[in-house]
């Protein structure tokens, strides 16, 4: 399964890093699995978060990507 960062998450969704954050801030969308490496932690989106991430956006979002 391939996994991507919450920029490259972003970027397949059609939406800015920052409406991600609102969103799981909001719990509108599950939170990804996190990893930590070095004390840094980072989220870790699966094809399938990306999926619920266009889903959500699909069916709440007034904006489309050009």
């Amino acid at each position: 399964m391939k996994t991507c960062s919450t920029k490259q998450a972003a970027e397949k969704a059609g939406v800015s890093r920052m409406t991600i954050f609102r969103w799981l801030k909001a719990e509108k969308v599950p939170e990804p699995r996190r990893i930590s490496d070095g004390g840094v932690e980072a989220r870790v989106w699966s094809e399938r978060d990306v999926a619920r991430l266009v889903k959500y956006k699909t069916a709440h979002y007034w904006r489309k990507k050009a």
